[in-house]
């Protein structure tokens, strides 16, 4: 899951369930601070990007991890 620092744009880290499996509830321990100790990376891809050149990257080992977060452009009205 994505955490967010403020607005819900401005995505600063990831969270998986695996990361959550030993993690006491009732030590309430700050999200920032799990975000710390796993430093899991923030990937992103254009929304302009095909499946096609995501695969090739993969393959390639170009790209880490197996989540990317879409970019999406605002369409500007003139």
């Amino acid at each position: 899951m994505p955490v967010y620092d403020g607005k819900r744009t401005n995505i600063v880290s990831m969270l998986y369930t695996k990361d959550l499996a030993f993690v006491d509830p009732d030590d309430n321990t700050p999200l920032k601070t799990l975000c710390q100790f796993y430093q899991n990376e923030c990937n992103f891809v254009f929304e302009d990007t095909t499946l096609d050149v995501m695969f090739k990257y993969f393959k390639d080992g170009k790209m880490r991890g197996h989540v990317y977060l879409c970019i999406c452009t605002p369409v500007l009205k003139v």
